[in-house]
């Protein structure tokens, strides 16, 4: 099977629907549009898992190097997430 693809991003959207959430990572420069590299699609039980698996690599990370990553959770507007 051939390697999959590498992309590296520093942003995403992500929309909820009753099914599944949709991801678009993508890269953004100072005020640049975002621009989506690749979509992803999962089910809410996989992001469950996803979450925690990433809570865990966070975890494991800060202990190794000794501090915390700032938790920027709520600087993004509303109007930021939609687009």
């Amino acid at each position: 099977m051939p390697e999959p693809p590498t992309f590296y991003v520093n942003s995403i959207n992500a929309q909820g629907g009753p099914f599944e959430l949709t991801f678009d990572f993508g890269y953004r420069l100072g005020d640049e549009d975002f621009t989506p590299n690749v979509r992803v699609l999962m089910s809410w039980e996989h992001a469950k898992i996803m979450t925690g698996m990433i809570g865990q690599l966070v975890s494991e990370y800060e202990a190794r190097v000794g501090t915390a990553i700032p938790d920027i959770q709520g600087t993004i507007t509303e109007t930021e997430a939609a687009k």
